[in-house]
Order: C-alpha cells, then sequence, then structure tokens
C-alpha cells in the first residue's frame, strides 16, 4: 500500500469488509481503496481514535489527510501481528455534516506509536 517514513501502510479483510459494508449502508462518505495509496503522502496528523482506555478504539489511530484542495480524509489504523499499520477504515471528512470532527480528534490526543 505505502509507506509514510518507517511506518507501512496495509489494508487487510477487515478494512476491505467493513469499507463493503458501510457502502452497503449508504455511506456516501466513503472513497475507494486505490485512493489510499495516492492519499497517504497528504497525511499531515494523527490522532487517538478515542480517549476511554476501556474502548476498543482506543489503541486505534486516525490519521489525517489534507488535500492541496483542503479536502480532509480520514484513515483509520491498527497495528497489526507484522507490526504495520493496518488500515481498517476510511471516510471523507465533510465540513459540513461533521463540523468539529478533527477538533473532538484533538481532544482525544495522539496516540503513543506516532
Amino acid at each position: 500500500m505505502g509507506k509514510i517514513g518507517d511506518k507501512k501502510f496495509v489494508v487487510g479483510s477487515f478494512g476491505r469488509n467493513h469499507q463493503i459494508k458501510k457502502k452497503m449502508e449508504n455511506k456516501h462518505d466513503r472513497f475507494q481503496e486505490e485512493e489510499l495509496s495516492d492519499i497517504l503522502p497528504f497525511i499531515k496528523r494523527s490522532f487517538r481514535a478515542w480517549n476511554d482506555p476501556k474502548n476498543y478504539r482506543y489503541d486505534n489511530t486516525v490519521w489525517i489527510a489534507e488535500l492541496a484542495d483542503g479536502e480532509k480524509k480520514a484513515i483509520y489504523t491498527r497495528l497489526n501481528r507484522f507490526g504495520d499499520e493496518e488500515i481498517i477504515n476510511w471516510h471523507n471528512v465533510p465540513k459540513t455534516k461533521y463540523p468539529n470532527f478533527i477538533q473532538k480528534l484533538e481532544d482525544f490526543g495522539t496516540p503513543n506509536r506516532t
């Protein structure tokens, strides 16, 4: 898939299946898996996916890519057994629907592994 510095990003079956499920739910904020490798170089920030250590999302990371046109994309990862950042979810960050999305992530803080 791609690398950023020493971090290798891969898409596994969980991520692919999750995207299929979300598209079946008519989630229109999704983008194609094929776009991920083009978006990875635009990652500017990373955050914890949740702030409660008891929640399964706590160990996940949300990577925010900021494209040249100002559009933002969110890519969620978790470490896999090989130590790679396994992409488990991805979507656009619509400014109008979720205007406080980035602020909420900032409140969650940065993950220990970035």
